[in-house]
């Protein structure tokens, strides 16, 4: 009931802001349940079920391929963009994923996983095997990860910092603390990184903040309520070619846009099962040609979006 009120007031306050054919919908890539690969296990057992896929983040591999992670099921895919399966992965040597929060690749075909349970970050090769223990702290509870010019940029969401690390998994700037005030964060969760700014999710200060490389406060906008421009529940983000700032809530179950400057702009999405429509939307990550991908989490699916007019 409380869902559907805030669903209800939101989309009564935006009406009148929309740009209803700024963003259309490309294509859903279906998840679903699949089957369990092998033929000897398929000769002997038949076909084993698995649990529906439930997508918390998608990420770029390489030019052709994605990475999803599945935080309910402990679970990375790797995919390309028709949807097939080209490798699940559960385990990482020897131990298997809890909860697989966030993925990002290294720039030369590998990626890296945070599983924010086992407190740790892995990263895998271009083969999409397992390649080494990249941080493990137990004193840190690392969710979101974006890689970007040799660094790999994390939010620690349980010490409400941002942590930054060089490509050797050496911690090289740590900037943050809780609070409410400018540059201080409550539970931050997904962050995204551009040649000037980083972008913090700063989920429960409902809230995104901007910041330079040295971690210095530039900016930040949005506020808890139900208007345009406002969140409820602030999951993934993303920024376009023109620095146009994407944002999923998952109590909306829709996508912010925001201009540099945090103005609000737009939205697309609301609650369903039919195309350009979401149940929980959760990662978000955008193309060089700013394709739009979507972790549609309990619709099992991830789906692609493209703007198609220029924002005012």
């Amino acid at each position: 009931m409380k869902r559907t009120f805030f669903l209800c007031c939101l989309i009564l306050f935006l009406v009148v802001l929309i740009f209803p054919k700024s963003v259309k919908f490309v294509k859903s890539i279906e998840l679903g349940k699949g089957t369990a690969n092998g033929k000897i296990t398929k000769f002997l057992f038949g076909k084993k079920k698995i649990n529906p896929v439930k997508p918390s983040s998608v990420f770029f591999i390489n030019e052709v391929n994605l990475g999803i992670t599945d935080q309910l099921n402990g679970l990375v895919l790797v995919i390309n963009k028709k949807g097939k399966v080209l490798k699940r992965i559960r385990k990482s040597g020897k131990m298997s994923f809890l909860s697989p929060v966030s993925g990002s690749s290294d720039g030369s075909g590998g990626f890296y996983i945070s599983d924010s349970s086992l407190r740790l970050i892995l990263q895998f090769s271009e083969k999409y095997k397992f390649k080494k223990l990249f941080i493990s702290d137990q004193r840190k509870r690392i969710t979101g990860i974006a890689f970007f010019e040799n660094k790999l940029f994390c939010v620690d969401t349980e010490n409400h910092n941002v942590i930054i690390y060089n490509d050797k998994g050496i911690e090289i700037l740590k900037f943050g603390r809780r609070g409410s005030g400018k540059g201080t964060f409550n539970y931050p969760t997904h962050l995204a990184v551009d040649k000037d700014t980083i972008y913090i999710n700063d989920s429960l200060n409902f809230r995104v903040q901007m910041f330079d490389h040295e971690g210095k406060f530039k900016s930040m906008f949005g506020k808890n309520g139900k208007r345009g421009g406002d969140f409820s529940k602030p999951k993934g983000i993303a920024i376009d070619s023109k620095k146009r700032i994407f944002v999923t809530d998952v109590m909306f179950d829709t996508v912010q846009v925001f201009d540099t400057n945090g103005r609000f702009l737009s939205y697309f999405g609301g609650p369903g099962n039919s195309e350009g429509k979401f149940w929980m939307p959760s990662g978000i990550m955008i193309n060089k040609d700013d394709s739009i991908y979507i972790a549609d989490t309990y619709n099992s699916r991830c789906q692609v979006f493209k703007v198609v007019d220029e924002v005012k």
